[in-house]
């Protein structure tokens, strides 16, 4: 096996080629050893930068239907976190959907053991850097078949086991849709440089979601602030232009978003086809991606940013074409990574991000998106790399275009006079 290197073809394989590990039962929860270190860093840190780390679906690391399972590598993301937390300037955790793979499943006589290794490994974060959290469709019904909207993550997480997130202690958790659950929230994040307003939307978010969060979006005293959406099925990743050529920027895969009205799209696990887009589907239907652009994202002037995981790349139509599932440049369903900017109505940019590592080895070869705010307000420096390769000797950062480049915002505007206390007074009354 070649090991990674910082030719184009290997960088882009690498997420692949780190050799599975094999684990015993007892040694499943243990998290490999994390480096404190920016020096190194393939795009220097640029000191005063904050970074939002970004954590794709995590379903494989816990899936109690693989005996092999990897939890360890789950927690040991989390310990890098904190570690690094410090070094560079970690102020925000999101995670993009999928965080179980089974809803419900028992395991070793233990009810939802997937939640149960998933809180195990996301608690390392309280105390230390506030998270957000994004349902997906295995989070939701019996077996993660997304056949209703009941989850088990509400009986794992609340909004008071960080206080870095409790909005009784000064938390980022602004605001919930229903009261005791987390599947719908915003939470408010100064960078230092930015304040954001993130939203974190269910799976296929219904419409009375979408219409509540419109209305928090569009309230005068957020109009200072950069809007981010948090989903789990949004962007999907495309194809090269030119599947024979090496990844650069003029040879990325040109992403779209996911549209059930579409019918060149394989729409397989568009939100639509799933169970529960069926429960008052006259009334409260889905959203799946440019449903949500069209009614939501595009609509505010201040949105700079969508996230999303969810899709791998197999399910691209361009994928069924052999001379593009044949070359290995395309990352056929390796790593799902696509980014493009859309113009809102408004005329303003809003950068479209999809990532999804779920299909590479050990659930994911621990694999994370560092997005650097630099001090200048306007400039994000995006990385991927793995706490996971590094501890195993391997090249721990993907530096080719898709998985490292620069994204720019637009200006900072001002913010209303009013401040945020009303939100979480308002939610902790409500709780």
């Amino acid at each position: 096996m070649t090991p990674c290197n910082t030719k184009t073809a290997a960088i882009i394989l690498c997420i692949a080629m780190i050799p599975a590990v094999a684990l015993r039962a007892q040694d499943i929860l243990v998290p490999p050893p994390v480096t404190i270190d920016t020096a190194h860093d393939p795009t220097p840190f640029t000191p005063g930068s904050w970074t939002m780390v970004v954590i794709p679906d995590t379903q494989n690391y816990i899936d109690t239907k693989d005996p092999a399972l990897l939890p360890g590598i789950f927690i040991q993301m989390c310990n890098w976190i904190v570690a690094n937390k410090d070094a560079r300037n970690i102020g925000l955790v999101v995670f993009e959907g999928d965080i179980v793979d089974n809803n419900d499943r028992e395991f070793d006589g233990t009810p939802a053991y997937e939640w149960t290794l998933a809180k195990k490994a996301i608690s390392v974060l309280d105390g230390d850097v506030p998270y957000v959290l994004v349902t997906g469709n295995h989070d939701y019904g019996p077996g993660g078949s997304a056949r209703n909207r009941i989850t088990m993550m509400n009986r794992f997480f609340s909004a008071i086991d960080n206080n870095l997130n409790d909005p009784n202690k000064d938390g980022i958790l602004a605001g919930v849709f229903e009261p005791g659950r987390l599947d719908n929230t915003y939470s408010l994040i100064d960078t230092g440089t930015r304040k954001l307003l993130v939203f974190s939307l269910e799976f296929g978010p219904r419409r009375q979601v979408v219409d509540w969060a419109n209305a928090i979006a569009k309230q005068t005293r957020f109009s200072g602030h950069s809007i981010v959406l948090l989903t789990h099925a949004y962007l999907r990743e495309g194809n090269l232009p030119d599947p024979h050529a090496p990844i650069s920027e003029d040879n990325l895969p040109i992403p779209y978003r996911a549209d059930i009205n579409d019918t060149t799209q394989d729409n397989k696990h568009n939100p639509h086809n799933y169970k529960l887009a069926s429960i008052n589907t006259d009334t409260d239907p889905v959203h799946d991606g440019e449903e949500l652009w069209q009614q939501f994202v595009s609509r505010h002037a201040n949105f700079i940013m969508v996230l999303n995981g969810h899709y791998n790349s197999g399910d691209d139509t361009g994928n069924r074409f052999p001379a593009q599932s044949e070359n290995p440049l395309n990352n056929d369903g390796v790593a799902t990574t696509a980014r493009q900017v859309s113009t809102g109505i408004h005329g303003n940019a809003v950068h479209e991000l999809v990532a999804n590592y779920q299909f590479a080895e050990n659930g994911g070869n621990g694999f994370i998106r560092l997005m650097e705010f630099l001090p200048d307000g306007k400039t994000v420096h995006v990385k991927t790399y793995s706490p996971f390769a590094q501890a195993r000797g391997r090249m721990p950062w993907l530096t080719d275009a898709r998985h490292q480049f620069t994204l720019d915002l637009p200006e900072v505007t001002q913010d209303s006079p009013k401040q945020h206390d009303t939100d979480r007074k308002a939610l902790k009354d409500a709780e």
